[in-house]
């Protein structure tokens, strides 16, 4: 009978941890998708903004597209997402609005600027297409 009690009391204490750990652990188990996303994007979009500044010096000119980065050799291959070359920038506007204003904030831009807006230069952003 005691090791019966025993036993009823370790699968007490053990389901009270589980529900402790989900419910204070549970923000952070909710969070790390984004962050992860966030992390992700941020290096793209580095690779792709210092890819475009080195097309930049060795050609004089701006590339038009990730297109020109690629067979330049300047990228290895064609990012997941939906990224634009900005003059020296990469630029991202078709994405989640809470990793959109993560991604800003890692670079102190309030919000989502818009992409024409004198911020995005030369930056990792992600803005609000003008059409």
């Amino acid at each position: 009978m005691f090791s019966l009690i025993v036993v009823l009391v370790s699968i007490v204490i053990v389901g009270a941890l589980i529900l402790a750990v989900v419910y204070y652990g549970g923000d952070a188990f909710r969070s790390g998708g984004t962050k992860a996303a966030v992390a992700r994007i941020h290096n793209e979009g580095t690779q792709i903004a210092s890819s475009a500044k080195l097309y930049q010096v060795n050609h004089g000119d701006y590339a038009k597209d990730i297109g020109d980065l690629v067979s330049g050799n300047y990228l290895s291959a064609a990012p997941g997402l939906k990224w634009e070359v900005y003059q020296d920038s990469a630029v991202l506007n078709d994405m989640p609005q809470d990793q959109c204003v993560a991604i800003n904030a890692a670079h102190n831009i309030t919000g989502i600027p818009s992409c024409d807006d004198p911020v995005v230069a030369g930056n990792v952003v992600c803005c609000a297409s003008a059409n």
